[in-house]
């Protein structure tokens, strides 16, 4: 009976850890996340076995039954995901799952002492949070970044003159873009604190301290890089380039994580190896309990059921977007084209809920250039940064700047080794007009019913530097075929 109820166990947790758990893999394997979770989730690992097999005593029977019902609980927040099919919920569900487990192995009373708490939070950051809090917190922090590092730039210099996330350092012109939010060294010094949470190095007061620290680390770590960035254009270097760009970002960094340092000295707090061992010296069962029974007690076959229920679930995302077509323009004016087929990723990414898309490549005597026009009410759901789409295609993109249109320019190189400009547009049905689909999200969150329009152009690098006039012609016609209303003023 015993084997039965184990059996139910392992396969309820591997049906309902099954579809979250092959997506997070995917964002640490597929370039267009570029994400590093896959670090946090060794270190949760190592971190969890290294106490797991130290010894201690057995779990209190009040932590077996907490994580008993936190089980039972990620099982409904994973139905939630499968219903709305948004794989972050039921990624955030594993979370909960590392914490369940981290009680029922009574690892804060084994004598390598972690934080069940701490651990999970380590083990959240697997998740591509450097995504996450780009797409959400993405466009404030490029606003708090261009202020404090334009704030701080005019100690030194009285010609600097910043307008929104564009800082002006004559001769040279710094846009905070998305990457420069400081969003990924937010992310990067939050995972430290984590860290300290986990090994139990922060608690109560200093864990306070330590996330302040944090938080203050990443805004200086990103205003310095940027004031130095800013100062090395200032003298004619183009500090975007490599390696300069990644070493600066670099010292920038290693300043701003002297305070976290500074809350992590204290060593790892451990149980005391004689009452681990008990006054008879005998080590701790390594078998994880729930509620006084083991962890595969009677209710292992009821949670089968619940997780067969949860995996069985259709997909009904509330999202989804109205299909509006709005098709790209056979020719524009001496232009012929050709319709391109969509790649799988590409139909992935901008037509899976809803939405539209099309691709066409446009041809004259001139030369030829290609259009990728993305339309959706949803943009949280089909908008994605063109670093991301690039990278997904094999391509190495680097943002030249931001145009005043709030047009983003891109010098991409495929893997066939071509270069190509990307000049990428974000425009609402009103005329507003954005630099990232950060920003985007924004704004539709002030208009939800508004429809918001990607329009891409890729040309051969270099060929718009040496005929403008022709590639501005090109673009206005395009715009004017697709209905694009003018540029509208941007509040905020």
């Amino acid at each position: 009976m015993a084997s039965v109820k184990s059996v139910s166990f392992v396969a309820a947790i591997s049906l309902l850890a099954i579809h979250p758990a092959l997506w997070l893999v995917q964002t640490w394997i597929d370039p267009s996340y570029d994400s590093r979770g896959g670090l946090a989730f060794v270190a949760t690992l190592l971190l969890f076995g290294w106490s797991w097999r130290s010894p201690g005593p057995a779990p209190k029977e009040s932590d077996r039954a907490r994580a008993r019902l936190l089980l039972m609980v990620t099982a409904l927040l994973r139905a939630a995901g499968e219903l709305l099919a948004v794989r972050t919920v039921g990624a955030l569900a594993l979370v909960i799952d590392v914490y369940a487990l981290a009680l029922g192995a009574g690892v804060a009373r084994r004598s390598v002492s972690l934080s069940p708490a701490g651990l999970a939070t380590l083990f959240a950051f697997s998740l591509p949070c450097d995504r996450i809090v780009e797409r959400v917190l993405g466009h404030p922090l490029q606003l708090i970044s261009a202020r404090l590092a334009c704030s701080l730039l005019s100690l030194t210099s009285q010609t600097i003159r910043c307008e929104g996330t564009r800082i002006f350092a004559p001769p040279a012109e710094l846009s905070v873009d998305l990457p420069c939010s400081g969003a990924r060294g937010l992310v990067l010094m939050l995972g430290f604190w984590a860290a300290g949470l986990a090994t139990r190095r922060l608690e109560g007061r200093r864990a306070v301290l330590g996330l302040g620290a944090a938080i203050l680390g990443a805004a200086v770590a990103n205003t310095v890089r940027l004031e130095l960035i800013a100062t090395w254009m200032s003298h004619g270097v183009d500090a975007g380039v490599e390696p300069l760009h990644s070493i600066l970002g670099t010292i920038a960094l290693f300043l701003g994580a002297l305070p976290m340092a500074l809350q992590v000295r204290a060593p790892i707090a451990r149980v005391d190896a004689a009452s681990a061992h008990g006054s008879m010296g005998v080590r701790a069962s390594r078998s994880v309990k729930l509620g006084g029974r083991p962890l595969v007690g009677w209710y292992s076959p009821a949670l089968l059921g619940i997780a067969i229920a949860v995996v069985s679930i259709p997909s009904r995302p509330i999202d989804v977007s109205p299909t509006s077509q709005r098709p790209l323009p056979v020719s524009l004016g001496t232009l012929y084209s050709e319709l391109l087929p969509l790649e799988g990723k590409e139909v992935a990414y901008f037509e899976k809920f809803g939405g539209s898309a099309s691709k066409r490549r446009y041809f004259d005597q001139e030369g030829s250039f290609t259009v990728v026009s993305v339309r959706t009410h949803s943009p949280l759901r089909h908008l994605h940064s063109p670093e991301e789409c690039l990278r997904g295609a094999g391509h190495e993109a680097r943002l030249l700047g931001i145009r005043t249109d709030s047009t983003a320019v891109y010098e991409t190189r495929d893997p066939d080794g071509r270069r190509w400009q990307v000049d990428v547009s974000f425009v609402s049905d009103r005329g507003v007009r954005a630099t990232n689909p950060s920003e985007v999200v924004w704004r539709w969150l002030e208009e939800p019913t508004v429809a918001w329009t990607m329009v891409e152009r890729i040309t051969p690098l270099g060929f718009c530097a040496r005929r403008p006039g022709i590639c501005h012609r090109r673009e206005s016609a395009l715009f004017h075929a697709l209905e694009i209303p003018k540029e509208k003023e941007n509040q905020g």
